[in-house]
């Protein structure tokens, strides 16, 4: 039998969608929507449907049309075979849970399995009890360098270094070919000595088919200038350099330190843990993300309530458990002795900034929302941190800290040796250097037929 595959997203952006089938058996990896901050119309105050969910999704484009995933209830008369009628034994396998690869998962009909790393389904539980999950369905979970089938394809998941928790690549081997997804993946993280030796290990099988997150491409001048090298060059940052960044801004002031951060990404927070020791200050989370730091890294906490009714009124059984376990730190506390702080202050809280408007005051913007300087919500940022005199300090972007540099790249596809390579996950998926390798551009949602040495389009 022949290995098929279907790209439905992620070859001109992000939100990667893929369809990998042998005979009977299908993989979908991974489910998430395109991450379109200027353009999208969900903006957190318009309230989505709960009938037509699956209707306005496809309808917008913030689904793709994949045959038999969606229930007959959901679809009503959207003409998509339904999971019901479905002719495959379909698996969804999430590289980890960052949205624009996993929002989707929402609305899989519950009879098909998806999978999560064992990492990322206790993070998954964490969200869950706070009231962010994107779903309440069942999971199935896996461990690194286990195999596991589905039907008769084989997938075993590799170690990353994305700092989401819990992320990995697969490597899918079905009767004829082999194919590793790589998820998103750097090599400038803490532990990029780790992420080289998967590719060491990797690059002991055949592939036959490399599908690359190629993020950073988009912002190459000149391809033909990338070599390929596992060193981190002056001009890159490294996740090294971000702490070291935080750590001098933090060493000898007696500013009050403010941070916004994205609390899926354990790797940072760890970081800002050993910082906040190192600088002798103590750490103050918002209580969503203590709760996660304490079921992740079993860390002790210590946490500030604002001023908002969530954290004051019919508190929910997780805030009960955590307000028992975990230090509370006054206002006032913070307020008279702010060089001893680091305060957690997300966007949505920005308001309790205005508690801190007679202190000197910097705010540390680590890859929290709004995450793109063009979008209103940052504009929004930038102008009441300027009203409130509080200093900006953008210490990492989405580019620097979650995705590889094109050198790296091309350092990973020169020892990896495959026949053919797929970029997604970029806006210029053209520019990547792929060595000896050939490189394909598929079209979007076309059906191909992976063989020897190219993708044949069937449709």
């Amino acid at each position: 039998m022949s290995t098929e595959l279907k790209f439905y997203e992620g070859l001109h952006g992000s939100g990667v969608v893929i369809s990998l089938c042998c005979g009977k058996d299908r993989l979908i990896f991974d489910f998430g929507s395109p991450f379109t901050p200027l353009t999208q119309i969900e903006d957190g105050v318009l309230l989505p449907r709960k009938q037509a969910a699956v209707l306005d999704a496809l309808t917008l484009g913030k689904l793709p049309e994949v045959e038999g995933l969606f229930s007959r209830e959901a679809l009503q008369e959207w003409p998509l075979l339904c999971a019901e009628k479905s002719p495959w034994n379909t698996a969804v396998l999430i590289s980890h849970l960052h949205l624009d690869h996993m929002s989707g998962i929402r609305f899989v009909d519950p009879s098909i399995p998806v999978y999560l790393s064992e990492e990322a389904w206790r993070l998954e539980k964490a969200l869950r009890a706070i009231g962010e999950s994107e779903t309440s369905r069942e999971f199935q979970h896996f461990q690194l360098h286990q195999p596991f089938y589905v039907g008769k394809i084989r997938i075993t998941a590799y170690f990353s270094d994305h700092p989401c928790a819990g992320s990995c690549g697969f490597l899918i081997e079905t009767e004829d070919k082999t194919v590793f997804y790589s998820g998103d993946i750097r090599f400038h993280g803490l532990r990029r000595e780790q992420a080289w030796k998967e590719i060491e290990a990797l690059s002991k099988k055949k592939i036959d088919l490399l599908i690359v997150d190629a993020m950073t491409t988009a912002f190459l001048n000149d391809p033909q200038e990338i070599l390929p090298s596992q060193e981190i060059t002056e001009q890159q940052i490294s996740e090294d350099q971000i702490n070291k960044l935080i750590s001098e801004k933090l060493a000898g002031s007696e500013h009050l330190a403010v941070f916004n951060l994205y609390h899926r990404d354990l790797q940072l927070i760890q970081s800002l843990i050993e910082i906040a020791k190192k600088q002798q200050r103590k750490l103050i989370f918002e209580p969503e993300t203590a709760w996660i730091v304490q079921k992740m890294l079993h860390e002790p906490v210590a946490i500030w309530l604002q001023d908002y009714p969530r954290y004051q009124q019919h508190l929910p059984a997780w805030l009960q458990k955590l307000k028992k376990s975990a230090e509370i730190v006054p206002l006032s506390a913070i307020c008279s002795h702010p060089q001893n702080a680091m305060v957690q202050c997300s966007y949505r809280s920005s308001f309790s900034l205005l508690d801190f408007q007679k202190i000197p005051t910097d705010y540390l913007h680590l890859y929290g929302e709004p995450m793109v300087e063009g979008t209103l919500s940052y504009q929004r940022l930038r102008s009441f941190l300027n009203r409130l005199n509080i200093q900006y300090i953008g210490a990492s972007t989405l580019y620097c800290f979650n995705h590889a540099y094109p050198n790296h790249l091309a350092e990973m596809i020169r020892r990896l040796q495959p026949a053919l390579v797929v970029p997604v996950h970029s806006s210029a998926p053209e520019k990547l250097q792929t060595d000896k390798a050939k490189l394909i551009l598929p079209k979007q949602a076309k059906r191909y037929r992976l063989e020897e040495n190219d993708l044949v389009e069937l449709d």
